[in-house]
């Protein structure tokens, strides 16, 4: 899809740039820049995010290009005249941002617009051809290190069998004979390349042997209900990896859907994707695998219910009740909400935050690296989408998700208040603690729903009885969770209010620690 362009115009210095070569530029730029304006007005609304984009790209060139022309005529230049070194300096400018146009014409063209994936593909023109958050080329995931290296090697195999670099020269005859021998070789080396830019690639190696990773048998796999996740290891580079195998019935357009979140996300707290691929096999040709950075199979779910000894054995740092383990569990939240704030900026709903889909990464540093993983039933918010909530882990619906009404990105706030109470129940009173607070909504019984929003008074109740009462920081932290756990989500705080709360928390927590230091001095 990306094609870096050839110069307009050639930039070699100052004096070459006359006023007639930058006027017939900049008029060719204009007349181009107003047919893809009026072509990409005409198709632009809320439900097609790309051509939205593509109009809002094309009319700022066009802005940009006719300020350069008023420039040149405020200036009175003769046709020998030279070009003011300010308008000089923007023409590199007007050169890639037309190249951007370009290829957001040809994402469109070959491309959804609208729905789900019009949406992802919004986010992906906005991060890898707009460079918006940091994005460019070589930060595609289907462009990796281990890929780049064969791209390169390739592409030296390639000029060494044309004869291009030897030392001697040779005839144009002779070139284009070299040419047409490799044509076929050429059309696939560059086929492939341009493959890997398009959105949600999913790269297929010819038999098992060129996959390069193997699986590392000293970790258990974990099963889902459309895939299991095992541990491998880059055969060249040694890293350990995870990687998720969808079953041969899962819905290939929900797998190329989590393909596109995983790689328009850039965030330490997220779950990153190496690479997507199929083995073609007779057996493998159907399962689609995602390899994904980084490999952390001790889950929050796991931190949370298991026995003291063994969590202390995991987690040396944690001790109930504890200043210093409430001030890690309060890093870990801040990273969790990190995580989310990311996703929402980029209009991404998770959809499914639980203790099972956090991730705690080398859980006996301190404090852990928190991970969100599992964007499976992730969402792009679009103009006019569907909501779907069936696919959601029923004890952490939100109350109007259970109701069956539109629910906005307040309610992975509200999914992150559960995982966030339960936290808070451990580090109040370990394993004891979230029991009690479980069994708050999950209990034997014909009159209980085993879903927090569901029992909502029982659980806030119990987890005030757990949390409270106690210290100023403890307080804070009760209100916090109270806030996320509003049923009504127009009244719900939104995660960047999460955040700042934390904030808060830690600076509380920072200034009791500091208490305790003086006191015990």
């Amino acid at each position: 899809m990306l094609h870096q362009p050839r110069p307009l115009i050639h930039l070699s210095q100052q004096a070459d740039h006359g006023f007639r070569e930058v006027t017939d530029l900049l008029d060719k730029a204009a007349a181009l820049c107003r047919r893809v304006t009026a072509w990409s007005e005409a198709r632009a609304s809320p439900d097609s995010p790309v051509a939205l984009l593509l109009f809002q790209r094309a009319k700022y060139l066009q802005e940009a290009v006719c300020c350069l022309q008023t420039k040149l005529l405020d200036a009175k230049l003769d046709p020998g005249d030279y070009v003011p070194t300010d308008v000089v300096a923007q023409l590199p400018i007007v050169r890639v941002q037309l190249f951007e146009v370009l290829n957001l014409v040809d994402l469109y063209a070959g491309n959804p617009s609208t729905g789900q994936d019009g949406g992802l593909n919004a986010l992906f023109a906005s991060k890898f051809i707009l460079g918006n958050d940091g994005g460019a080329c070589l930060a595609f995931p289907s462009l990796g290190s281990d890929v780049s290296q064969r791209i390169m090697t390739g592409l030296q195999n390639l000029l060494q069998t044309m004869g291009i670099g030897q030392a001697q020269s040779i005839s144009p005859d002779e070139a284009i004979r070299l040419f047409n021998k490799q044509r076929n070789d050429i059309n696939a080396f560059f086929s492939e390349i341009a493959a890997r830019l398009d959105p949600r690639y999913v790269h297929k190696y010819q038999n098992m042997e060129d996959v390069p990773y193997n699986h590392d048998f000293s970790s258990s796999i974990s099963r889902g209900s459309f895939a299991l996740v095992r541990k491998v290891k880059h055969r060249h580079t040694g890293e350990v990896l995870a990687m998720k195998t969808f079953f041969k019935e899962s819905d290939r357009g929900q797998i190329s859907r989590e393909i596109g979140i995983l790689e328009v996300c850039d965030h330490p707290n997220i779950v990153k994707i190496v690479e997507a691929f199929t083995v073609a096999t007779e057996d493998d040709e159907d399962t689609i695998n995602i390899v994904m950075r980084p490999w952390a199979p001790f889950t929050l779910q796991k931190f949370l219910e298991s026995p003291e000894e063994k969590r202390r054995a995991q987690c040396p740092w944690f001790q109930p009740g504890s200043l210093q383990s409430f001030m890690c569990i309060c890093r870990i939240m801040q990273q969790l909400a990190e995580a989310v704030a990311y996703l929402h900026r980029l209009s991404i709903k998770h959809k499914d935050i639980k203790p099972d889909n956090l991730l705690l990464c080398e859980p006996g540093s301190i404090p852990p690296r928190a991970i969100v993983a599992d964007v499976g039933v992730s969402k792009v918010l679009v103009h006019g989408g569907s909501t779907k909530n069936d696919d959601c882990s029923y004890p952490y619906l939100a109350p109007e998700q259970v109701d069956k009404r539109e629910s906005s990105l307040r309610a992975d706030v509200w999914q992150l208040g559960c995982c966030f109470a339960l936290l808070l129940a451990v580090s109040k009173a370990g394993t004891s603690g979230y029991r009690r607070l479980w069994t708050s909504f999950s209990r034997s019984g014909e009159d209980c729903s085993c879903q927090i929003a569901g029992e909502h008074g029982h659980f806030i109740k119990t987890f005030g009885e757990i949390c409270l009462p106690g210290s100023k920081v403890d307080h804070e932290a009760y209100l916090l969770v109270s806030s996320m756990l509003n049923p009504a989500h127009e009244a719900r705080i939104d995660i960047e209010g999460v955040l700042a709360s934390i904030r808060g928390l830690l600076s509380q927590a920072r200034e009791g620690e500091a208490e305790d230091v003086t006191m015990t001095e």
